[in-house]
């Protein structure tokens, strides 16, 4: 760390905004800086450059020897009349020569002050570039198409059957021509995966992802395939969230919006796998078409419930907004009620007298002192020359017995 003393008047609002930034370049900088000029400032101490002058650098540096060499001009011209011709020669060569001099420093410090500018910004520079650089790869994936989107949907089905199925082979084959996404093996099933991480699904994505079924079918290289929409899109036969379908003799199935509802990967995949089973097993006795007539009509269903599930979280909100609007109408009808009551001073035909709640309290602590079998209810507190009114005003025989529960225990607190 570098202490500077400093004279206590001095002020540079300048250098106080760059130091503020905490900036170790900037710092740098500026005592490489001065310490150059301070440097040049010392070298040439016997010229009184820096006489009287607080404001240091080249533009003064300048101004001082312009004066000097003006002051010598005149000098010159004065000596003109009182020497001869050759004196007046030797007095100018003298200034050329000082002159030349005077500018072959300044411009040496001037090299000095550029070379050093430049190997400072040199680094600066080239972070920059290399910002830039990093930046325009990363945007440029994403110019270039849908790549970057479609490897982060297939990690995220990865995640997901792993974190689901423990057990399970995921090969990524979203390289290999005509093989989906991902060729998914559990138990039974060997499934084809394809996976879309894109706003609207495309006629060619289906018809392409039919082809590979057919293609590997052929090589019984699987037994079922499973179309997965990331986004909700429509999925084919206009079905919502969920498409069951038979090709090729092997079960498969359309999901959608699955960032939202993952669980139907998970029922996507028991689904086939049962599926898949039975085919094996009754195929030759059981007439398959039937079978895919009866699931095409449970698949609808299924599609139903997943309505009303939307439908039912509509209205349940909806419900919840009713009572608590209620309850704060009810309140402020009851408030109204017993307002006007208090304030038009409503004659009743009991006998009572009113209480505040601290007498209400205090009259109970008395009675309950008196008899410790003594309990709260509408006949014993009426019996106490206490009003019907005045029980409803302080929130009914429970709420008083909390009021006097908690006095009860601060008089045992205080007792301790």
């Amino acid at each position: 760390m570098i202490h500077i003393n400093i004279n206590e008047d001095y002020n540079n609002d300048r250098l106080k905004n760059y130091l503020l930034k905490n900036n170790t370049e900037y710092n740098e900088y500026i005592l490489n800086i001065g310490t150059m000029f301070l440097d040049f400032k010392l070298k040439n101490k016997d010229n009184d450059i820096s006489k009287d002058n607080n404001n240091f650098n080249i533009s003064n540096i300048i101004d001082y020897y312009e004066d000097k060499i003006n002051n010598l001009k005149k000098e010159n011209e004065i000596s003109k009349v009182e020497s001869n011709k050759n004196e007046n020669n030797h007095v100018i060569n003298h200034i050329d020569k000082k002159y030349n001099d005077i500018f072959s420093k300044l411009n040496n410090n001037v090299d000095t002050y550029d070379r050093s500018l430049i190997q400072n910004l040199n680094p600066i520079i080239k972070k920059v570039n290399d910002i830039d650089q990093s930046f325009f790869k990363f945007f440029n994936k994403f110019e270039s198409g849908n790549v970057e989107k479609g490897n982060f949907g297939e990690k995220f089905i990865n995640n997901y059957l792993y974190d689901k199925f423990s057990n399970c082979k995921i090969e990524d084959t979203h390289k290999s021509t005509s093989f989906g996404d991902l060729l998914f093996t559990h138990d039974n099933l060997k499934l084809l995966v394809e996976s879309k991480n894109v706003s609207s699904i495309r006629k060619e994505d289906v018809s392409k992802f039919y082809k590979d079924i057919e293609i590997r079918t052929k090589n019984d290289e699987i037994n079922s395939a499973l179309f997965i929409s990331l986004n909700n899109c429509s999925l084919p036969n206009n079905s919502k969230f969920f498409s069951f379908e038979i090709k090729n003799k092997v079960p498969i199935v359309f999901i959608n919006n699955v960032f939202n509802q993952t669980e139907l990967i998970r029922i996507s995949i028991i689904l086939l796998n049962y599926i898949t089973k039975f085919i094996e097993n009754y195929t030759d006795n059981i007439s398959i078409q039937n079978i895919i007539n009866d699931l095409e009509s449970s698949i609808h269903l299924i599609n139903k419930q997943f309505e009303y599930i939307d439908n039912d979280k509509k209205l349940i909100t909806k419900f919840q907004q009713n009572i608590v609007n209620k309850e704060k109408d009810l309140n402020h009808l009851l408030k109204i009620i017993l307002d006007s009551i208090k304030n038009n001073k409503i004659n009743t035909n009991e006998k009572f007298s009113d209480h505040t709640l601290e007498q209400l309290i205090n009259l109970l602590k008395k009675e309950k002192e008196l008899d410790s079998n003594f309990k709260l209810n509408l006949k014993s507190i009426e019996k106490l020359n206490i009003s019907k009114y005045t029980i409803k005003k302080f929130g009914g025989i429970k709420k008083i017995t909390q009021f006097l529960e908690n006095e009860l225990k601060k008089d045992n607190y205080i007792l301790l």
